[in-house]
């Protein structure tokens, strides 16, 4: 049985063979992300800081099998449960140093059982940046749910994406995406 180190050691693993093509260039954050402020850097960070500019995730992770007394999540439950804990952990990321300050694109990884059976979430702005700089993503199965929408015609609903973790890993070149970010950064290809 995974545990929520286990899972956010994988991820960490499975971003940086996806990413840098390399071990161990993404890691577990100490604190799992609290360090070295509280909700810090996300659950995975990069290994040596020289990288962390090259890096344009902010990465979360959730391993959450029931919500309350042995009561286990499901996403569908997102269409009855405004105030889902899912839908905390998304607004969390938002206070994020990495997204807040330093423009860093949100992904929530969250999972009943590990890594490989987890569910990635983004948002707008993240699923935008997928369909620009990859056609591959349009290929993926997805879901998306409006959320936090209001009577008022002035505030718009946000559209959260949900997709198999491995699956987006699998299918979406991280050579495209990396090298819109650089470009995008003004960094060096290095």
């Amino acid at each position: 049985m995974s545990t929520w180190k286990n899972m956010e050691r994988d991820i960490a693993n499975l971003i940086s063979l996806w990413w840098f093509n390399a071990e161990k260039r993404i890691v577990r954050s100490p604190c799992s992300g609290g360090w070295p402020l509280k909700r810090g850097e996300g659950d995975v960070t990069c290994a040596d800081i020289k990288d962390y500019p090259y890096f344009p995730f902010c990465v979360d992770s959730k391993h959450v099998k029931y919500i309350g007394k042995n009561k286990m999540w499901y996403l569908e439950q997102l269409l009855d449960c405004p105030k889902h804990l899912i839908l905390k952990w998304w607004y969390e990321m938002n206070e994020m140093k990495p997204v807040k300050d330093d423009g860093k694109y949100r992904v929530l990884v969250m999972s009943k059982g590990g890594a490989k059976t987890g569910y990635m979430m983004v948002g707008e702005r993240e699923a935008k940046w997928f369909t620009e700089a990859s056609p591959e993503w349009k290929s993926l199965r997805k879901l998306c749910l409006h959320v936090g929408g209001s009577e008022d015609p002035q505030f718009q609903p946000e559209v959260l994406t949900f997709v198999k973790f491995t699956d987006f890993l699998d299918t979406v070149p991280s050579a495209l995406l990396r090298k819109d970010w650089v470009c995008k950064r003004g960094l060096s290809d290095g």
